[in-house]
């Protein structure tokens, strides 16, 4: 990653010495109130090259020691993640918003039934998401997710062929942002009480940090 001078920075633009100005993510622009003028950063791009999805200060603008870990490292809450019963998980939002961070409009979400049983309220869907990379090549993942009564909790489980192409959605992000946690979608959940309680208390966990780089 290079080095660079900034120049001036607002809530999501940085302007470097170098003449060069990048958007930050949506991700970096939360912390963007830790970076100030003559602040040397070091940062990174998407494909593209039109957002900044990493950056990270080398030093102050008063040539002080500094702590970098909130400018370079979020924890799973502040991404979106969600906790519940001692583990973490991803959510449609986290995937959808990484896929976007990674390849940008560069990709593709198709999804189809292949399977549907009224009668047993129960739903299959494939779904097919197509990347073309920076060199023009072409990747494919595929996932499926089923829905029925008896993996749904009670307020979804009327929306079971919603559910299950949700699924098979958030299965094919996690193949794609190579994302190993399971989505709160994929879980059966009995009842929302448990999942609000268990956010409100992880304010005291000891909690996963991510590197924003994605390394």
């Amino acid at each position: 990653m290079k080095q660079f001078k900034i120049k001036s920075i607002s809530e999501n633009k940085v302007i470097f010495t170098d003449g060069s100005t990048y958007t930050m993510n949506s991700i970096v622009q939360k912390f963007s109130n830790n970076f100030k003028e003559n602040d040397i950063v070091e940062i990174k791009l998407d494909l593209n090259k039109n957002f900044i999805i990493f950056m990270k200060k080398i030093t102050s603008n008063s040539n002080n020691s500094v702590d970098n870990t909130k400018s370079s490292v979020l924890t799973k809450k502040e991404l979106g993640y969600v906790y519940l019963n001692g583990k973490w998980y991803a959510t449609f939002e986290v995937l959808l918003n990484k896929a976007h961070e990674l390849y940008n409009n560069n990709f593709s979400i198709k999804s189809e039934m292949l399977e549907h049983n009224s009668q047993d309220k129960l739903a299959i869907f494939k779904t097919t998401i197509k990347i073309i990379t920076k060199d023009g090549n072409i990747c494919y993942y595929q996932a499926t997710g089923d829905a029925m009564p008896s993996n749904l909790g009670p307020m979804v489980k009327n929306a079971y062929i919603r559910m299950a192409e949700t699924r098979s959605i958030v299965r094919a992000l996690r193949l794609a942002t190579n994302i190993a946690e399971a989505s709160i979608e994929e879980i059966h959940i009995e009842d929302n009480k448990n999942l609000k309680s268990s956010n409100k208390k992880d304010e005291g966990l000891e909690v996963e940090e991510i590197d924003l780089s994605g390394k």
